[in-house]
């Protein structure tokens, strides 16, 4: 992206920052702040998402997924949540009550967090003007299979041994999907006919879902779909995957993944690799038979619970209000910083790296830590807010967006669509930056960054051919914008 353009963008998104805080400043008035912010925030991340996708030959970028997300967490969230409780002088989150106006200024904290964060990265992201090393070959539809079930076999670690060794396993659990989305862009020649493709890519994506069942990560499971998404963005025959997929994604989630993570920890296994019987009671919640509350919730209910939870600045308006009782902790909740990237197949007696039991234990939905069941994100701007107030939620967002497009985003090369590895890298990086806390994300993106590393040097360095077996030339032939090309795909008549 040219440099003009670039200050432009940012300089758009102070825009919407800082009349959001006007409205915020002028009114004191909690509905109306979230109001306005929600359109607006609709509005600009919907022109942001479109403008970086425009200019990247994958489409999907860290930016792009990021501005995506912002749209729900930061657009219509809030509007829900303000209209749910427009009669209402406080919000319900758990059992925890919080004053609406109290929840504006969490709001306004919020957004001057995703602005400092969009600078970040901006500021570390690769050049795609210059050229990068990046391997030109593509891999054999038998080794994404193998490496495929590498991946699958870390999602699985990840569920049972995540305790010991989570975050090494953890940053592979992405490799299965990083395979998939390679096949998906760049389908191998060793399925020439359109059922064959169909099989697999399905069968892929909803044996996905099932091990990430096993984990209890709801978003993590939402991930299968976006080899899905990336096919309908490039292919013209498959467009109706766009319509598809995203409503997919809602009712899926709303209907059975929520019910499932949810009974799953209400009895205390959330990581249980019972998908099975997982399943089985969440049929039931659905239908009304049984589970969690014993009848049926309408689809809109669900829905409205669901933005509910994606309100990221409630835990930053909760924080406010704890910072207004008993001051800033002035770096004590990062404290862990310094001793998590020790494993606890080592340190078995290691503190709780995540502050997410925290708030869950606030908003009472768990009597103390170790008996939590699941981690209630306090949000990067959140947790640096905690601690150094505004100064440290504007320092602390620029050097995490500057940590993962320097360290991440410029690791994976020229074409991550040919190689399972840099598209892994790829998806870390994308995924990595929504993080629940800024310290975990930070520990997170070094991990990574460490791991993948080392990866490279010994791959790079290991003897590999260099047969081409793929047709995704045409994905990166223009530097621009990429338009549905139909030479991306077509030696498999799919």
């Amino acid at each position: 992206m040219p440099p003009r353009s670039t200050k432009y963008l940012i300089a758009l998104h102070a825009l919407g920052v800082m009349l959001t805080s006007a409205v915020w400043l002028e009114t004191r008035s909690g509905h109306a702040t979230l109001v306005f912010g929600g359109g607006t925030c609709i509005f600009l991340f919907t022109f942001l998402m479109r403008s970086e996708a425009r200019v990247h030959p994958l489409v999907i970028t860290p930016l792009s997924h990021y501005f995506f997300w912002q749209i729900v967490y930061s657009g219509i969230s809030p509007i829900v949540v303000a209209m749910a409780n427009w009669d209402n002088n406080d919000i319900a989150f758990g059992n925890h009550a919080t004053a609406i106006d109290s929840v504006g200024y969490g709001y306004v904290i919020y957004l001057c967090g995703t602005l400092f964060l969009h600078l970040g990265l901006q500021v570390g992201r690769p050049d795609e003007r210059r050229p990068r090393v990046g391997s030109e070959s593509a891999s054999s539809g038998w080794a994404l299979a193998g490496l495929w079930s590498c991946g699958v076999v870390a999602l699985w670690g990840f569920a049972t041994l995540s305790s010991a060794i989570g975050s090494l396993i953890g940053n592979w659990g992405y490799l299965a999907l990083a395979c998939v989305c390679v096949f998906a862009l760049n389908p191998p020649r060793l399925f020439r006919h359109r059922a064959e493709f169909w099989w697999v890519l399905l069968t892929t994506t909803v044996l996905q879902v099932l091990v990430q069942a096993a984990t209890g990560l709801k978003g993590q499971m939402m991930l299968a779909f976006l080899p899905l998404i990336w096919l309908g963005l490039f292919r013209r025959r498959q467009r109706w995957l766009l319509v598809v997929a995203p409503a997919a994604v809602v009712v899926v989630y709303s209907a059975i993944v929520n019910p499932i993570v949810a009974l799953s920890r209400n009895r205390g296994t959330a990581g249980s690799t019972n998908i099975v019987r997982n399943l089985y009671d969440a049929c039931q919640q659905w239908s009304g038979q049984g589970g969690i509350r014993g009848d049926a919730v309408p689809l809109g209910q669900m829905l409205s619970e669901s933005f509910g939870r994606l309100f990221d600045a409630h835990p930053v308006a909760i924080i406010v209000q704890d910072v207004q009782l008993s001051g800033y902790l002035n770096g004590e909740s990062l404290g862990y910083v310094g001793y998590a990237f020790v494993p606890r197949l080592i340190w078995r007696d290691k503190p709780m790296v995540s502050r997410g039991r925290w708030m869950t234990v606030r908003l009472g939905w768990a009597k103390d830590e170790e008996s939590a069941t699941t981690s209630t994100g306090i949000t990067m701007a959140g947790e640096l807010y905690w601690n150094f107030g505004m100064l440290g939620v504007a320092a602390g967002m620029f050097f995490i967006g500057w940590l993962d497009g320097r360290l991440l985003w410029c690791m994976v090369g020229n074409k991550p669509a040919l190689q399972p590895l840099n598209m892994t890298i790829y998806l870390v990086a994308m995924f990595t930056i929504i993080g629940p806390e800024a310290g975990a994300t930070i520990v997170s993106i070094i991990s990574a960054f460490l791991l993948f590393r080392v990866t490279l040097y010994v791959v790079n360095r290991a003897p590999r051919s260099r047969r081409f077996t793929g047709s995704t030339d045409s994905l990166y032939s223009r530097g621009a914008l990429v338009r549905l090309s139909e030479n991306a795909l077509t030696t498999n008549r799919l």
